[in-house]
């Protein structure tokens, strides 16, 4: 049964992922987006809504594979939601479609089996793109936290942290039901929202709020330490 949901799933991807090159009409593009949309939960959708939900406009989003891309690209095509994001899959880009795409889209010269290296091009070309998380942390260390993207400038750092927070706790996390791979995506969520503490211990109920996200994640412990000890 694992073996045909999989199966299918990959097929679903591969049809979407040719409309979404091919540039196909509208119409095409919901409907692959539907049939693709199920194999991913609500949980899921609700993490990229709140990833989306305060990027700046007109931004360059660098993703990192699928399970990252297609959600995000589902959502803009199913619910018209941040469709001025242009979205890069670094791993995607080892595919000629893809990559033959998004090198037209948008007049860049990125290439295949260099991830490391299409990045720094990408935010040398373009120093406003935002990059997910999810992507491979060596890659972005050094840059400044925004919520569940970063970027390479710290400009209000503070205020877009406590905008992300609070879009947190309008998605009411805490009464979601999550999966073990939920559970992961979702630790995500905990570094931008202890650095906001660390520089706001006011907020005596932002701790209180990390604290019950990082039970619900199995991870109470280490988080706690962390908060008292820094």
């Amino acid at each position: 049964m694992l073996t045909q949901v999989l199966f299918g799933q990959t097929l679903e991807k591969n049809a979407f992922k040719l409309a979404v090159c091919q540039q196909d009409a509208p119409t095409v593009l919901q409907e692959k987006a539907k049939a693709l949309a199920p194999y991913y939960n609500a949980a899921t959708f609700a993490y990229y809504r709140l990833l989306l939900k305060n990027l700046p406009l007109n931004s360059l989003l660098i993703t990192n594979a699928e399970n990252d891309t297609y959600p995000i690209q589902i959502l803009q095509v199913l619910e018209k939601n941040r469709t001025d994001i242009n979205v890069i899959s670094l791993k995607l880009m080892d595919e000629e479609a893809y990559r033959n795409f998004v090198n037209n889209s948008l007049q860049l010269k990125l290439k295949k089996g260099e991830a490391r290296s299409n990045l720094l091009y990408v935010l040398k070309k373009y120093p406003a793109a935002v990059i997910s998380t999810t992507v491979k942390q060596s890659y972005w260390r050094d840059y400044y936290l925004n919520g569940l993207t970063v970027a390479a400038q710290n400009k209000s750092t503070n205020q877009k942290l406590m905008a992300f927070y609070q879009a947190y706790l309008d998605a009411n996390v805490i009464g979601m039901s999550l999966t073990n791979s939920d559970k992961l995506l979702y630790k995500n969520m905990l570094p931008p929202l202890i650095t906001l503490y660390k520089t706001n211990r006011n907020l005596t109920t932002l701790k209180k709020d990390i604290l019950k996200l990082a039970k619900k994640l199995l991870v109470e412990k280490e988080v706690k330490e962390i908060l008292e000890n820094d």
